[in-house]
């Protein structure tokens, strides 16, 4: 099998391979960064893998089951994982994890979770949490199979057991929420969007919907639940993810028009209080957010200002509280 790789010059900052939103991310222990699926029918299986000591993006094999709005995570035996999101025409519920050395995706059996547009992230000793975000499969519905709830359930994928099991759900109904893993080792929600039920998110700028400004974490050592200041910019499908210096970054998302941000805000676990950052070069939303090995923070595509997908990467420097941009894919 030929493969095609996409680079600049040694550790420049490359864009994807190709224009995506709604996708999920996550950094390998190796220090790579993955890119899984889209909210485009011809890329929501394609899985493209980021070397940021090199600028090189290389394709991996393809999902088994295309989607987007999923979750992923390496487990504890070092297999890239995934599941949930939305497919074309409907849920995609399976979750597929992949065989490095067989070079494929593989469905595992009993993790099948019916879930989309959730927050997701790994606690410190490595167990994955998926919060809020939508189904269709409320039991004892009378709303039919097309209507979506949004939820505040909390849920963590059992190894052992091979299950997802529920924890403390959140405060908070929600979706469309970033989600990052501080290093206090409490996990933060962040953001997001409620419509009055039934019906999780209303198409357009119309209807009992809100954007929210809510931040809360989550001790997963004892299940407990705190209520946090609230981010002063509330935003739904903005990205999250936690620095090197200990605080936890709230970055773009999008207002109740649809209007990319390029805010970037900062909570400070030990004040206990929002800061703003150097705003994103370019405003983005419903793209993904990942730390990097290098401490620095990457931003991987998303919606830009005109709504549309985009391939640009860009990287935070915590220290200097700048960004570097790439270029768009050519």
């Amino acid at each position: 099998m030929s493969i095609l790789v996409f680079a600049l010059a040694a550790g420049a900052l490359a864009p994807m391979p190709v224009r995506r939103a709604e996708l999920a991310a996550v950094t390998g222990a190796d220090g790579q960064i993955y890119a899984i699926g889209a909210a485009d029918e011809s890329l929501a299986q394609a899985v493209d893998r980021f070397d940021p000591a090199t600028g090189t993006w290389a394709p991996l094999a393809p999902l088994k089951a295309g989607r987007y709005g999923a979750a992923a995570w390496f487990g504890g035996d070092g297999m890239l994982r995934v599941v949930g999101g939305q497919g074309f025409g409907a849920v995609t519920s399976s979750l597929e994890a992949f065989d490095a050395v067989a070079v494929r995706w593989n469905t595992l059996r009993g993790g099948d979770l019916d879930r989309e547009f959730a927050g997701y992230a790994t606690s410190k000793s490595g167990t994955p949490y998926i919060f809020g975000g939508e189904t269709r499969t409320m039991p004892d519905s009378s709303e039919g199979e097309d209507t979506a709830y949004c939820l505040r359930t909390s849920i963590r994928y059992d190894d052992t057991r091979s299950a997802w099991v529920y924890a403390a759900p959140m405060p908070t109904r929600r979706r469309d929420l970033a989600a990052a893993t501080g290093a206090d080792g409490r996990i933060y929600a962040l953001g997001g969007q409620y419509a009055v039920e039934p019906g999780c998110w209303v198409q357009g700028n119309t209807g009992s919907w809100y954007v929210l400004s809510a931040a809360e974490a989550l001790d997963p050592a004892t299940e407990q639940w705190f209520t946090l200041a609230p981010m002063p910019t509330a935003r739904y499908g903005l990205m999250a993810a936690a620095g090197v210096d200990g605080v936890i970054y709230a970055i773009g998302g999008a207002t109740k028009h649809e209007r990319a941000l390029a805010t970037v805000e900062a909570y400070d676990p030990r004040t206990r209080s929002w800061s703003t950052k150097a705003p994103l070069p370019q405003g983005r939303w419903n793209g993904a957010a990942v730390g990097g090995k290098d401490g620095r923070i990457y931003v991987l595509g998303g919606y830009d200002a005109d709504s549309l997908p985009s391939a640009v990467v860009m990287a935070f420097d915590p220290a200097t509280n700048t960004w570097e941009t790439s270029s768009e894919a050519p």
